[in-house]
């Protein structure tokens, strides 16, 4: 079942704007508000439902780096952007958006958990546990009554996370899938994007299509290594009831993550357990009903007040996108990268998408926003003869087919 959100979408047959961005995730909805908010006219390419598979199939976790000193890294040791991210994200809720900064009004959006638990859940498990906070020394953590230790972590709807940056860029969308050959280029770069009905061109086009990124990179001239896809095989759990759990689970005596990170979401008259973790990186070789028992296996340790007996679960192959880089090293940080007059980029966490807007708007900066060529018109930068502008918005809001929102795996 599919949500939808009463808005205008685009249906102009030519169409000029300012940014034109291809992606329906996180990325690609995040960067369009904010172009937006400094009053470009933009428009968004995405197929529906609208929400990307691998921002929907993400646990809405807003870390700034505390998990990693599971790698034998101390909090401290993150990036200063990766750790001011909880900060951050908490400071577009309350509505208090920092002018001219990456950051988003979201106040509204709703927060499933204030904080996120780090617990051994077996006996072997105490000394990893202490090792990583003594790595954490400093940093907030707070014991909490079972028995983990809270962190400054949080977790975020991301259902109503895609609902409200839809609503950001009310009558801006055009569903569509764009093929690779039908980019067309010239001296700038990008000359234009041709769509079944429409074409279109910009003077900055952002392609935050996450997998999708891979096919369309080195049409772009990035080159056909710019891009890698990093697999996860996540696990749910319906259970009929159980308390909320948002925690980093560890069972083994010796591990680099956790074995099982946990989230709890509603189901309607059921609760979701999603998970991820150790169990999702690992379960990359396991076939559906292996990881099944897997997952089985890792929440009997991990929350053994769970009745299994009774709960039904289901797994998912998500191909998380990223820039290109070694197995040995992790990616800290947003990903932005420009070939002529496009840009390639990808938030690589969900926690990382303000981030992302920073390098976003150093990148449009000079950017002044298309005036209508018309004989009338206020003197300023003119679109091409022969396309239509869109001085703010494309379509007036509120014209327009219903776009369809995605849902969560789950649902």
């Amino acid at each position: 079942m599919r949500r939808r959100l009463v808005h205008g979408a685009v249906n102009e047959s030519a169409i000029h704007v300012d940014v034109a961005l291809v992606g329906g995730g996180v990325a690609s909805l995040w960067l369009a508000c904010l172009a937006r908010n400094r009053g470009l006219s933009v428009v968004v390419i995405a197929p529906e439902p609208l929400g990307g598979e691998q921002t929907m199939a993400s646990q809405g976790i807003i870390h700034g780096g505390a998990k990693y000193s599971l790698h034998g890294r101390a909090k401290k040791a993150a990036p200063d952007h990766l750790a001011a991210m909880p900060s951050r994200w908490r400071r577009c809720l309350a509505g208090n958006a920092v002018g001219g900064s990456g950051d988003i009004d979201l106040s509204g959006v709703g927060v499933l958990a204030e904080h996120v638990e780090l617990r051994a859940c077996t006996r072997r498990a105490q000394l990893r546990k202490r090792a990583a906070l003594r790595l954490l020394a400093g940093a907030p953590n707070t014991p909490v009554q079972s028995g983990g230790t809270r962190l400054p972590d949080f977790v975020v709807d991301v259902d109503g996370l895609i609902a409200r940056l839809v609503r950001g860029i009310e009558g801006c969308v055009l569903p569509a899938k764009v093929d690779p050959e039908k980019v067309r280029l010239g001296d700038k770069g990008v000359a234009g994007i041709d769509l079944a009905a429409t074409t279109v061109t910009a003077e900055r086009y952002v392609f935050a299509a996450g997998a999708g990124n891979a096919d369309l990179a080195p049409r772009l001239g990035f080159g056909a290594d710019a891009t890698m896809l990093r697999a996860l095989h996540q696990a749910w759990a319906v259970v009929e009831h159980s308390p909320p759990t948002f925690a980093h689970c560890l069972v083994r005596a010796f591990g680099t993550e956790p074995d099982v990170t946990v989230t709890t979401h509603d189901g309607g008259n059921k609760t979701i357990l999603y998970l991820g973790g150790h169990l999702a990186t690992t379960g990359v070789a396991r076939s559906a009903d292996d990881q099944v028992a897997a997952a089985k296996r890792t929440l009997a340790s991990a929350l053994p007040h769970v009745d299994l007996g009774s709960t039904q679960f289901g797994a998912l192959h998500v191909a998380r996108a990223e820039p290109r880089r070694s197995a040995a090293s992790r990616v800290d940080d947003a990903f932005l990268a420009t070939c002529g007059n496009a840009l390639l980029c990808f938030p690589v966490k969900l926690s990382l998408a303000p981030r992302l807007g920073d390098l976003f708007l150093r990148e449009v900066a000079g950017l002044k926003p298309v005036v209508p060529t018309r004989s009338d018109a206020p003197s300023g930068r003119s679109a091409p003869q022969g396309t239509r502008v869109a001085a703010r918005t494309v379509v007036q809001q509120g014209q327009g087919a219903p776009l369809e929102l995605a849902r969560r795996p789950w649902a």
